[in-house]
C-alpha cells in the first residue's frame, strides 16, 4: 500500500503514532506509523510523498 517506510531513530513513544516525523529544518517529512517495542529508539515513518498520493486518491474522488 505505502511505497515509502522508512526507519528513524526519532524519539517514538506508544500513543505517538499519527504524528508527524519533523526533519532539521521544520518540514514534515513522514507521519509516525510505528515502533519495535524491543528496542530503544526504533520507529518506522511513512514518507510524505507515499500519504499524499494516497490521500489524494481516497479524497479528491
Amino acid at each position: 500500500m505505502y511505497e515509502e517506510i522508512f526507519q528513524t531513530d526519532a524519539a517514538i513513544n506508544p500513543g505517538n503514532s499519527g504524528g508527524p516525523l519533523i526533519n532539521l529544518n521544520g518540514e514534515v517529512v513522514g507521519l509516525n506509523a510505528f515502533i519495535i517495542q524491543s528496542s530503544q529508539c526504533l520507529g518506522f515513518a511513512i514518507g510524505i510523498d507515499a500519504l499524499k498520493t494516497q490521500l489524494e486518491q481516497y479524497v479528491f474522488k
